[in-house]
């Protein structure tokens, strides 16, 4: 788990409240794209309830069954784009809590213990890439290069890396994607400088910053019919892997820098910082049954 004293409930709502409420003009017009060695990744304990082992990155299937008991992010970033840390309105607020309290209630059910760094010290700056935009290719080959931490066992590993840059396609660079998650390699990439468009206020940025890791995390998983089987008929198929809920960071609005914001500050409004929908949440609390 993170390592440091969890920051309650009531105090992640209150710190969102504060600074989502009074989020600045949208400057981003769409969407967040999805495409197609630690010993945090050891293996947990193999007890009576533990599945077949895996080799490599695991499907929806094994992700959320017993097959998987750790669930270790590892988080990269180039030189210039750390994520936030602590901030805002409360002294040494954690935006990372956010991610740490929605990956734990993902894996509620199979019981896979989720690690989510939790200090810069936790993560490793690899530098300039030399590069303002970055293709699929050109993000995977950087996971190549820098990722530590293989898939296998009964551990999956996510490579997340933050760019100094902006995501392109065929055309050329994007500047309104925030993040992108790779098909089923595992590894989801994040763009800073659309990040800092989130809003004016730092805290504003951090924890919409994860709430965009929230949103990229779901579709690594299989989120939504991407790979985790649905239970119930909310798959937004007009708009991709997305749900129809609106109230779930799954719903395709909230890709664009406005939405995300206005979607985290009504959801924390309620007191609830799971940002998932019941929806999406049935389906993987179903594949570890």
């Amino acid at each position: 788990m993170k390592t440091g004293t969890p920051v309650p409930t009531a105090c992640i709502a209150a710190m969102l409240l504060f600074a989502l409420v009074g989020c600045s003009e949208d400057t981003t017009s769409d969407d967040v794209t999805d495409t197609g060695g630690s010993d945090a990744a050891a293996d947990a304990d193999s007890g009576s309830n533990v599945g077949p082992s895996f080799d490599g990155q695991p499907t929806s299937e094994e992700l959320f069954s017993n097959s998987v008991t750790s669930v270790v992010l590892e988080v990269d970033y180039e030189d210039g784009a750390a994520p936030y840390m602590s901030t805002g309105p409360v002294a040494g607020s954690d935006p990372w809590e956010l991610s740490q309290r929605n990956l734990d209630r993902l894996f509620e059910d199979n019981g896979a213990v989720v690690t989510v760094p939790g200090a810069l010290s936790d993560m490793e700056n690899i530098g300039d890439t030399g590069r303002d935009s970055h293709t699929v290719q050109q993000i995977l080959d950087l996971a190549d290069q820098h990722r530590d931490m293989s898939s296998g066992g009964h551990t999956a590993t996510y490579y997340i890396i933050w760019l100094d840059g902006h995501f392109a396609d065929g055309d050329g660079a994007v500047d309104n994607v925030l993040g992108v998650s790779l098909g089923d390699t595992g590894v989801i990439a994040m763009f800073k400088p659309v990040i800092e468009s989130l809003g004016a206020i730092e805290a504003t940025r951090a924890f919409g910053e994860q709430a965009v890791l929230i949103h990229e995390f779901g579709h690594a998983a299989g989120l939504v019919n991407r790979g985790v089987p649905l239970t119930s008929e909310h798959h937004d198929a007009e708009h991709g892997a997305h749900c129809i809920n609106r109230n779930c960071v799954m719903h395709y609005t909230n890709e664009g820098a406005a939405e995300l914001a206005t979607f985290v500050a009504r959801v924390v409004t309620a007191g609830d910082v799971v940002l998932f929908g019941d929806e999406c949440l049935d389906d993987v609390d179903a594949l570890a049954e």
